[in-house]
């Protein structure tokens, strides 16, 4: 809390840019509408759901209050918008939150900047409390100063802002960023170059070489990471599909039954092709061993997939980057065996090589299937 006040008296008064976390969404994007360049504080945001806090996401960098219709319809309302960094504490990561409501959406994940702080305890030393207690204090009566002698010395150098947005440009090239980093690139890199004018002007005393340094070779790297953990893979979604849904899965020896490979016509007499029944009575995988090949009922994987925020095409897309391709195909998911449906459904097909590629093993689910059918029987 008191790192966000010291940061939100650059401009104003500390205890007058915080936006409450009870506060509902119409009351904060009106806030920021109001605070328009100024950057916005949100404090202690733990409790707030994983709903909100996506819609959050998307709110703050979206720029603008949405668009509203006056009562007659036949006209729009003017609305606010706003161009500014927010910043918010929690004592949980806000990307987990997003996360658990994204998806695979790695562009979403990439709206937010994240940094775990490991602060000290000083409860053991009262002169740090006591230098605290003033520094807090001081914001009281003495705030608002830096922010307008750095617009006022800026203002003086005209040239700087013309080309302001091409020195931008250089640096997240030079530095690397991908398109999907553009909110971060662009907060990063505005404030690194603002962060060096003030120094030159004389209102800070960092050593700006070594902020960005950091910045660059710590803070990303972490923020990388943290998005690459918490971005499910194309793997990780089947892999939980599959996972959920064993069950529901038939396992048969091949594609087709062998000639010669007597079919029992009843469930409960042993069967050589048919290696393990699905324990729900309903099949939504069927696994060829000798093939080992999977075929997914397709819309039983797109309902699953919406409940995690994504689609079909978009993991087809996702697969694609890793070389693997997902075939669809109309299949008889109890094909082969004549005391169950042959009904044709269309199906995802995931082939051995692509099996291979995400490095999906069934061999330990069929296993467990067929010993606990063997105990149940």
């Amino acid at each position: 809390t008191g790192v966000l006040r010291m940061a939100a008296s650059v401009w104003g008064n500390p205890y007058n840019q915080f936006i409450s976390r009870d506060a509902s969404s119409v009351a904060r994007t009106r806030k920021l509408t109001y605070l328009n360049n100024l950057p916005a504080f949100m404090d202690e945001m733990t409790d707030v759901s994983d709903e909100d806090m996506y819609g959050l996401a998307y709110t703050l960098t979206g720029g603008k209050e949405k668009d509203k219709l006056k009562s007659s319809g036949d006209a729009f309302v003017s609305t606010g918008n706003w161009s500014t960094v927010s910043f918010m504490t929690a004592n949980r990561s806000v990307r987990e939150a997003i996360a658990r409501k994204a998806g695979t959406s790695e562009a979403t994940l990439l709206r937010v900047m994240e940094y775990e702080c490991d602060f000290r305890s000083y409860e053991d030393k009262p002169e740090v409390n006591r230098y605290i207690s003033t520094a807090l204090e001081a914001l009281k009566v003495n705030y608002g100063l830096a922010g307008p002698e750095f617009m006022y010395r800026l203002l003086q150098k005209p040239e700087r802002l013309q080309t302001l947005s091409s020195r931008l440009e250089h640096w997240i090239s030079e530095n690397h960023f991908t398109n999907n980093e553009r909110f971060i690139s662009n907060a990063l890199g505005l404030a690194l170059i603002a962060g060096q004018w003030a120094v030159e002007f004389g209102l800070l005393d960092y050593d700006m070489e070594a902020l960005e340094a950091w910045v660059l070779e710590q803070f990303m790297r972490e923020n990388r990471s943290v998005v690459k953990d918490f971005a499910e893979s194309g793997r990780d979604l089947l892999s939980d599909f599959i996972a959920l849904n064993s069950n529901s899965m038939f396992v048969v020896a091949a594609k087709r039954r062998p000639k010669g490979c007597e079919d029992p016509g009843r469930s409960d007499v042993g069967d050589k092709y048919v290696l393990s029944m699905p324990r729900s009575g309903v099949a939504k995988l069927r696994y060829c061993v000798e093939e080992g090949v999977l075929y997914i009922l397709s819309t039983s994987l797109k309902e699953y997939l919406k409940s995690r925020n994504t689609t079909l095409n978009n993991l087809q897309k996702i697969l694609e980057k890793k070389g693997v391709q997902l075939g669809v195909d109309r299949v008889a998911l109890f094909g082969g065996c004549s005391y169950l449906s042959s009904t044709r459904s269309i199906c995802v097909v995931v082939d051995a090589a692509s099996m291979r590629k995400l490095g999906l093993s069934l061999d330990e689910t069929v296993m467990e299937n067929q010993r606990k059918e063997r105990s149940q029987q």
